[in-house]
Order: C-alpha cells, then sequence, then structure tokens
C-alpha cells in the first residue's frame, strides 16, 4: 500500500487499514447478495463485514453458512484470520 500510495500526493493520500461505514441500513432482506456482492470486490473477515454492512457478526455467520452450504462462498484461511471469498476464487 505504501508503494502504491507513493505515486498520490502525499498531502491527500492516507492508507487506511480498515474500513467503517457508520449509519448503513441493517436490514437483512438481501443480506446474502450484500456479503457477496462485497466479498466480490475484497474477500473480507466476518468482522470486517459487520463493520462495512452495518450487520451483527452472528447474522452474518448464519447468512455466511447458508451461502457455503449453497457453493457460493468458501472460508479461507489466511494470517491465521478466516476470510469470506466467492466459491469461483479456489485456486
Amino acid at each position: 500500500m505504501e508503494k502504491a500510495a507513493s505515486c498520490f500526493p502525499q498531502k491527500l493520500t492516507q492508507i487506511i487499514g480498515v474500513f467503517n461505514a457508520p449509519g448503513q441500513d441493517i436490514s437483512t432482506d438481501d443480506l446474502g447478495d450484500r456479503i457477496l456482492q462485497t466479498i466480490e470486490r475484497r474477500p473480507c473477515t466476518i468482522p470486517e463485514l459487520a463493520t462495512s454492512l452495518g450487520v451483527p457478526e452472528d447474522r452474518l455467520e448464519i447468512e455466511s453458512r447458508k451461502l457455503e452450504e449453497q457453493n457460493r462462498l468458501e472460508k479461507r484461511l489466511f494470517d491465521g484470520r478466516q476470510f469470506l471469498c466467492p466459491a469461483h476464487a479456489a485456486d
């Protein structure tokens, strides 16, 4: 990230480690689709999804299990953390 940031004006560039989206709608009607849309852009952990989607972690756990059973997502361990990834991202 630091190398990429060096390509932009220093005073206008900031490396942000965690995305926070306060004030999100916590509706869970389309939660499965919202999870899939998010992990298509970047694999995420449950806590990261909870922050970005404004949904409690326990609700995300339930929905991610459903998606995993439907072979729509998979869980991968990286650096000691479990990430949700699109199912087609398998090596």
